[in-house]
């Protein structure tokens, strides 16, 4: 998944992270956190698409999110 973010004020910040998307993310988010994995709050963009995010053990960032509002961009 690919995704453009544009900040309506101040600087761009580089963020590198994966993405998986999944249709049920109250669902993904509880199996994740069975597991015993730490899991950041479900937020919600202003396209309607819902995320959290996990880190795995090597401290690299992952996003769980639902399709985007905005459709895709290629």
């Amino acid at each position: 998944m690919v995704h453009i973010i544009e900040t309506e004020e101040g600087p761009s910040v580089p963020s590198h992270h994966g993405a998986f998307e999944v249709d049920d993310i109250e669902a993904a988010q509880k199996s994740v956190q069975s597991s015993g994995v730490e899991t950041t709050d479900i937020n919600t963009r202003n396209d309607g698409q819902r995320v959290f995010f996990i880190n795995d053990p090597e401290g690299n960032r992952i996003e769980i999110c639902t399709k985007s509002g905005f459709g895709v961009l290629v």
